[in-house]
């Protein structure tokens, strides 16, 4: 299965619609896009304020998750 890249401005136009009144369903037929990738978008988009391109903020608990995680693929 290719994955393919979506600019900010796509993601934002389909959280755009969604909010609009259209469904998720409809977009998802519409764009070839799957409908977990639409929601997760919509909770992206409010996360950030309505800017996906900026980075999500990491909590203290995710950022030692992550350092614990690299630290245990470098040991490998």
């Amino acid at each position: 299965m290719e994955k393919r890249v979506h600019s900010t401005e796509f993601k934002t136009m389909i959280v755009e619609l969604k909010q609009s009144g259209m469904s998720t369903k409809g977009l998802s037929d519409e764009y070839d896009l799957n409908p977990s990738m639409i929601s997760r978008w919509c909770r992206e988009y409010k996360a950030k304020s309505g800017d996906l391109s900026k980075p999500k903020k990491l909590t203290p608990q995710e950022l030692e998750l992550r350092a614990l995680r690299k630290e245990l693929k470098d040991e490998k």
